[in-house]
């Protein structure tokens, strides 16, 4: 890995913050945006799409790190360095950690996107309160194996009232997406027929391993197992808290794809952070700001 001086980092954090303000004015996603570097060139771009593409994992780090796969041919990212407009949630964090980039960098801080409206602040309180008992509970072998018919994962959805089952299968996993887990499968293939990046208040996930913590991470942001405030619509009212009968594994080995690193040291990454923060001043929020006027005139839904 070669080292880039302090110049450089703020030049291209600055160009992922100026990526992001874009993309919210565009009305094409969140306040966010990443780039991957390896040697000093950008090899990965991405700009939150969760809006437009009804995907609660398209969060820019994780399109950032699924370009330089696509481009470079590879999931194994070693020595490659994460620039990202703002600090990473959990599970940009575990996407990072997961695919083994050296090092990761930010502007914004998760207290800025709290203030925004976001719940990755809230979501590191969780990780910091426990591991996998916090999110699942574990059924056996035989009730999984029932549900799952033969798949790594599924979600139980409802929709136009009727029960919805979506499925993910390592078979099916992405050559060259460090993040596509059977649970992320079924938890994007729901979204998708769903056409939201939430999922209802009554929806299941279920797993044969246990679920990767960037796959946990995936299942909150399309609000499965979170614990719903008097409005059930809106996300700012849902609790900390979790709603573990919503989420169930069998296995009590995690989740695991070619060339990642240790489930277990995922956890302990996204407890205890490594990300290094660069302060830029005033201008790294802007796009915040931006948010908040589209979501308060209702130009784009919070999440």
């Amino acid at each position: 890995m070669e080292a880039l001086d302090k110049n450089a980092l703020e030049s291209l954090l600055q160009r992922a913050c100026a990526m992001a303000l874009a993309n919210v004015k565009s009305r094409a996603g969140g306040p966010f945006a990443a780039l991957l570097l390896e040697n000093g060139d950008v090899v990965g771009m991405g700009v939150n799409h969760v809006v437009t593409s009804n995907d609660p994992s398209a969060h820019a780090e994780v399109l950032a790190i699924r370009d330089a796969c696509k481009r470079l041919g590879r999931s194994d990212l070693s020595g490659l360095v994460l620039l990202s407009s703002c600090e990473c949630c959990p599970m940009c964090l575990a996407a990072a950690k997961a695919s083994n980039i050296a090092s990761v960098y930010f502007a914004a801080t998760r207290k800025d996107a709290a203030r925004a409206g976001f719940s990755d602040d809230a979501q590191y309180e969780l990780m910091l309160a426990g591991g996998i008992e916090k999110h699942a509970t574990r059924m056996t072998i035989h009730a999984a194996e029932q549900l799952l018919a033969g798949h790594g994962a599924m979600v139980e959805f409802e929709h136009g009232g009727k029960a919805k089952y979506a499925y993910g299968d390592y078979r099916d996993a992405g050559k060259n997406d460090p993040t596509d887990f059977p649970c992320v499968q079924a938890i994007r293939s729901a979204c998708a027929e769903f056409g939201h990046f939430h999922l209802p208040e009554n929806t299941r996930l279920i797993s044969r391993d246990m679920p990767h913590p960037l796959s946990l991470m995936v299942a909150d942001w399309a609000r499965i197992g979170r614990v719903r405030g008097g409005d059930t619509q809106d996300p700012a009212q849902d609790k900390v808290a979790k709603d573990t009968s919503r989420i169930h594994y069998a296995n009590t080995q995690f989740e695991s794809l070619p060339q990642q690193a240790r489930a277990e040291d995922v956890w302990q990454e996204i407890c205890n952070p490594s990300a290094v923060h660069i302060a830029l001043g005033g201008g790294c929020t802007a796009a915040f700001d931006a948010w908040c006027e589209c979501t308060a005139s209702g130009k784009l839904p919070r999440y």
